[in-house]
C-alpha cells in the first residue's frame, strides 16, 4: 500500500512538472515580464502594509496619533492599489504604454505615520526600527512624493541628535572608567558621519547650514547636542500627534535635548541606519 501511494505521488509530481514546463513555453516573454513586475509591486504593497500594521500595534498605547495615522495609511494604500490595477489594465490594453511601477503609490498619507513615529525623540527601539524600515522601503520603491525628503531629513535629524547625545555620553563614561569603549567609539564615528551628511542634505533642500546640523556630532563633548549651535531638538508632543500635517521636527534654538530611553547598542544601530537613509536621499 505504501509503495502504491509513493508511486501515485511520483506520478502527480511528474505531471505537475510537465504542466509547468508547458505553461512556461506557452506564455509569451512579454507576459512573463509583466507577471514579474506585478509580483514585485504586490510584494512592495504587502511589505508596506505589514509595516503600517506593526507600527499601529506598537504605538497604540503610548502614541495613539501614530496608530490612527497608520490605519488611515492602510486605507490610502488600498486605494492606491486599486488605482494601480486600473492603470495596469489600461496599459495592457494600449500597445506601447509604459506599465506603472511602485512610484504609483506615492502618498503623503502613507509616509505620514512613519514620520510621526520617528518624530518622537523618546521613541522605543521597536517603534523607531519599524518607522525607519518603512521610510527605507518607500525610498527604495521611489514612493516618496517630491519635496517630502525634507520632512524625512528633519525627523532623521531628531533621532540623530538623540543618538549623538547617548553615544557621546557612553564614550565619555567609558573613557573615564577605563572600560572598553568599543561600542561608544564606533557609535560616535557613525553619529559624526550622520551629522556631516545631515548638514549636506539639508542644504540640498534649501535649509540653512545651522538648522539642519546635528549639534554636537562633531563637537568636543563627544556628540552631545548643544542648543547654542542650531542643534536639532525634539518637537512638542502636540506637533508629533498632528496627524493632519507632516511634522517639522526641528525646534528653535534654546530647547533642550531629551535623552534616549534606548540602550547604547540600540542607538548605535539607529545611527547607522539613519546614515544609510540619508545616503539614499542625497545619492
Amino acid at each position: 500500500a505504501d509503495a502504491r501511494v509513493l508511486k501515485q505521488g511520483s506520478v502527480v509530481l511528474a505531471t505537475s512538472s510537465i504542466i509547468n514546463q508547458q505553461l512556461h513555453e506557452w506564455v509569451p516573454d512579454a507576459t512573463r515580464r509583466l507577471i514579474c513586475k506585478l509580483r514585485v509591486v504586490m510584494n512592495f504593497v504587502a511589505r508596506v502594509e505589514e509595516n503600517l500594521r506593526d507600527l499601529g500595534t506598537e504605538a497604540r498605547r503610548k502614541h495613539p496619533g501614530v496608530k490612527e495615522a497608520s490605519e488611515r495609511a492602510i486605507l490610502t494604500l488600498r486605494t492606491c492599489q486599486a488605482k494601480y490595477v486600473a492603470a495596469v489594465r489600461k496599459a495592457t490594453s494600449t500597445p506601447g504604454s509604459v506599465h506603472p511601477t511602485t512610484r504609483h503609490f506615492r502618498s503623503q498619507d502613507v509616509l505620514r505615520p512613519f514620520l510621526l513615529a520617528a518624530n518622537y525623540p523618546d521613541a522605543s527601539a521597536r517603534i523607531l526600527d519599524i518607522a525607519l524600515g518603512g521610510i527605507e522601503l518607500l525610498l527604495d520603491g521611489d514612493a516618496v512624493c517630491d519635496g517630502d525628503e525634507m520632512h524625512i531629513v528633519r525627523v532623521l535629524g531628531i533621532q540623530a541628535g538623540v543618538c549623538c547625545d547617548t553615544l557621546g555620553r557612553a564614550e565619555s563614561s567609558s573613557g573615564h572608567s577605563g572600560m572598553r569603549a568599543g561600542v561608544g567609539a564606533a557609535g560616535s564615528a557613525a553619529a559624526g558621519a550622520v551629522g556631516a551628511v545631515i548638514g549636506g542634505s539639508w542644504s540640498v533642500f534649501g535649509g540653512s547650514s545651522g538648522s539642519g546640523s546635528v549639534g554636537g556630532a562633531t563637537s568636543s563633548s563627544g556628540g552631545k547636542p548643544s542648543s547654542s549651535d542650531g542643534a536639532i531638538a525634539p518637537s512638542s508632543s502636540a506637533a508629533a500627534d498632528d496627524v493632519g500635517g507632516l511634522p517639522h521636527g526641528i525646534a528653535s534654538s534654546g530647547t533642550h535635548a531629551i535623552h534616549s530611553t534606548r540602550s547604547v547598542k540600540e542607538d548605535e544601530a539607529a545611527a547607522r541606519r539613519i546614515l544609510k537613509l540619508l545616503i539614499i536621499i542625497v545619492a
